[in-house]
């Protein structure tokens, strides 16, 4: 693995931000992940339609959910018993 990609531990809250876009006023989707066809159209992602996207604030790189994920009502924070 790369030195400059964090690993679960490395992870903070900021990992997994999804704020909204200043521009389109859409959730911003995480930072190199996919979003699915069908819920597309509800986020603000890279894909060139919203220059917005690449501006302040940035989303982080991974989905609320994901191993790692320090939120309190995380699954896996559930599933890990923390």
């Amino acid at each position: 693995m790369s030195d400059d990609v964090p690993t679960d531990t490395d992870c903070t809250e900021a990992c997994y931000a999804q704020p909204t876009c200043v521009r389109c006023k859409k959730t911003k989707a995480p930072r190199g992940r996919s979003v699915a066809m069908e819920a597309a159209s509800s986020y603000c992602c890279g894909s060139g339609d919203c220059p917005g996207y690449y501006e302040e604030p940035r989303a982080g790189h991974l989905w609320p959910g994901e191993p790692g994920d320090p939120s309190p009502t995380s699954p896996s924070q559930a599933r890990s018993g923390r």
